[in-house]
This record gives C-alpha cells, sequence and structure tokens, in this order.
C-alpha cells in the first residue's frame, strides 16, 4: 500500500556549494536541492541514502515525517560547540514507539527525537511542517538553551508512565526502570514560535506542560559584551580566530562566543541536578487541565457576550437579511437566512427577549412552512415552533 513521506534537510551553519547541490540530487529523481538544504518526498519507494551519514556530511537537521505516523527530528552539532554531559541528562534511549537519544559520531553530536504514533498515521503533505522552523532550536541548544529537549523529554517520560500502569492493571511482568529526571530548564512557560512548532510536531500535551511550568524558574537571558572582550582576547587567538574565517571554518562565530565566554568566566553554567519526576509533574496536571478549561470558558463566554451585543446592535439589519434570504428559495439562501435566526434567537435568549422573538419566528413557520428544506433547517437549527 503506497504512503506518504517526506525528508526535509537542512543547512543552519553553511550552505551548500555547486559541487555538493549536485551530488545530493543525483541521490534521487525525487530531490529538490537548494544552497539551504534538500527535500525528498516519496509515494512510493524511500531515501535511498542513511540518513545519518547525510546528514553527517552535508547538513545540521533533518526532519521526517509519514503518513504512517512517524515523526522525526534529527539535530547534528559539532562536538565542541555543545554540553555532551548537559545533553546527555534527556537521554532516554531508543524504544520502539518513542525516543530521545544523544549519540557522538564523527567528531558530531546528534540528538535525535522520534515518535511513531502507536494507533498510525494520518493524511501527511509535504508542507504541514518546515524544518526551518526548528532553527532556533538548533541555536538555543548550542547556547544552552534546553526546553526543546526537556518539551520532549515529558512526553517520553509521560507515555512510559501509561505503558507501565497499563501493564501493572494487567498483571504483566517487566523490567522496567524508571529513568532519573533531568533538572527543568528557566523559562519554559516562554514558549517561542520554534518551541511550539515541536509541540506540534509532537503532540505534546498541554497540560502536562503547563504542570511543569509550576517547577520552571523566571530568569533574564545574560547579556555579554562580545566586542569588550574580544578586545582582551590574546593576539595571538585573535589571529587564529581571522586565519580560520578566512578558511570559511562553519560556525566560527559560535566558537569565538563561546571562547569569548569561558575567557570572561560567564559561561553557563548548566545544572545538572534532578528535576521534578514525572510523577510530581503529573500530580500537578489535573490542576493545569482545570485552570485551561476555566480560562476556556470565561474566554468563549466573554467572546459569547460580545457577539450577542453586537447583533442586538445590528438586529434591523439582521432581520432583512433573514427575509431577503427567505425569499430568494435556494439552498444557500435558506442557510443564511437560519444562521441569522439562530443569531437572533441566541441574542433574545441572551437578553431575555424571547417574548418579542417567539412571535415572529412562528409566524416565519406558518409563512414559510410550504418548503420542506427550510423547516428541516430550522429543526436541525433547534429555532423555536
Amino acid at each position: 500500500m503506497s504512503g506518504f513521506e517526506c525528508y526535509q534537510f537542512r543547512c543552519f551553519s553553511r550552505p551548500l556549494d555547486k559541487a555538493e547541490r549536485e551530488e545530493v540530487s543525483s541521490w534521487s529523481s525525487r530531490a529538490r536541492a537548494t544552497s539551504m538544504g534538500a527535500t525528498f518526498t516519496y509515494s512510493y519507494g524511500s531515501f535511498p541514502k542513511n540518513e545519518d551519514s547525510a546528514l553527517l556530511k552535508y547538513f545540521d537537521a533533518l526532519l521526517y515525517f509519514s503518513s504512517y505516523g512517524t515523526r522525526k527530528l534529527l539535530l547534528k552539532f559539532p562536538e565542541d560547540t555543545v554540553d555532551l554531559a548537559a545533553l546527555h541528562q534527556f537521554d532516554i534511549g531508543r524504544e520502539y514507539e518513542l525516543n530521545l537519544m544523544v549519540q557522538k559520531k564523527r567528531g558530531f553530536v546528534l540528538l535525535e527525537m522520534y515518535w511513531n504514533e502507536e494507533e498510525g498515521g494520518w493524511w501527511a503533505e509535504e508542507d504541514d511542517y518546515n524544518v526551518g522552523d526548528f532553527q532556533s532550536i538548533h541555536t538555543g541548544i548550542i547556547q544552552g538553551d534546553y526546553r526543546s529537549l526537556y518539551l520532549f523529554w515529558l512526553k517520553v517520560a509521560s507515555e512510559q508512565v501509561r505503558i507501565q500502569d497499563a501493564k501493572d492493571f494487567y498483571d504483566e511482568d517487566d523490567d522496567y526502570e524508571e529513568f532519573k529526571a533531568p533538572s527543568i530548564p528557566p523559562n519554559l512557560n516562554r514558549l517561542d514560535a520554534s518551541l511550539q512548532a515541536l509541540v506540534e510536531l509532537f503532540q505534546i500535551n498541554q497540560d502536562l506542560i503547563a504542570a511543569a511550568q509550576n517547577f520552571s524558574a523566571s530568569q533574564k537571558v545574560q547579556e555579554i559584551n562580545y566586542q569588550a572582550l574580544l578586545a582582551q582576547l590574546p593576539e595571538e587567538e585573535c589571529r587564529s580566530f581571522l586565519t580560520r574565517l578566512l578558511a570559511d571554518e562553519a560556525m566560527l562565530s559560535t566558537r569565538l562566543r563561546k571562547r569569548l565566554e569561558e575567557f570572561s568566566g560567564k559561561k553557563q553554567n548548566v545544572s545538572t541536578t534532578a528535576g521534578p519526576d514525572i510523577d510530581e509533574i503529573l500530580g500537578k496536571k489535573g490542576e493545569a487541565k482545570q485552570l485551561r478549561q476555566k480560562k476556556e470558558a470565561a474566554a468563549a463566554a466573554a467572546a459569547h457576550k460580545t457577539k450577542m451585543e453586537k447583533v442586538r446592535r445590528e438586529e434591523a439589519s439582521h432581520w432583512k437579511t433573514v427575509f431577503f434570504n427567505l425569499e430568494r428559495k435556494s439552498g444557500k439562501s435558506y442557510d443564511h437566512a437560519t444562521t441569522a435566526l439562530r443569531d437572533l434567537q441566541d441574542a433574545a435568549e441572551f437578553f431575555g427577549t424571547m417574548d418579542k422573538f417567539t412571535p415572529k419566528m412562528r409566524e416565519i413557520r406558518e409563512n414559510y412552512g410550504r418548503s420542506r428544506t427550510l423547516i428541516a433547517r430550522f429543526d436541525k437549527a433547534k429555532l423555536v415552533k
């Protein structure tokens, strides 16, 4: 059976040159290569290369999704640009359906977030997701911002708890071993567009996120005067960086910033102390859900009140719309008339003026009752009889 698969590769640190674009394009007739990446889509067949190898040689990120229910985000970092010990906090390893894994390969660190939906896939199209949406996550991890990893860890950990609870219910023996919770990053209550895209891609539960936000501190981003620090860097190191710049070394600006942070003593120290365990966060999930529902109900009530006030102000216009569309006697015009009458009835109920609306509605039913399709619309909309 055919299905849809999409492989989106992207360069963040350097563009592909002409020879590299030609090489990537030669992999498949389904390739669309540019200086900043390549996309491969398949309804039959699959990607002809090893994904990790392709990423290691040419790209910085891979986003894969398919109609079979699989979604994967794979990010590559030069080993000297990330804190490997901090990343390993979030490494849960490989499971069949869900994993977060950190690996060292050929001088790089590969970070993989993988999810295969247990209940199967969905109708997928190429523009459902864009790997470019995750560039700031790549940058953030280099800078010590691990909110993305923690968000995905929440999904993995909560899913393991769900699976274990199901096995316990059926008295199934299992070698389940609870894994250590990572430190919780600050500013989890400030999710930018890139983090929101990650939440959407992996369908991370919003109430679970809200529960975890109770444990995350707010913290201002530390500002560093890189220009002032550059003036203090030893001349020999400055010449070395300039030489590497002339050689077009990839991610040199990132390496220079990290060196200046080390030189200044202001390098961010990421905590490796365990944060709240998943059971503690799940304990807060119910409270978060109730709070969300309360806010949603309040917002819905406010929106309804605003709409009803608008209908009341424009009541005469609504009644004109009703009779204009009733006289046109078409399916679409009957739909418009029914919608306008439903709004008028809602406003009458809201403001306590049903004694005025009801006689008008009954008169309309009597005058236009010969149209069964119209009356069926009125009944479906629960307009008064």
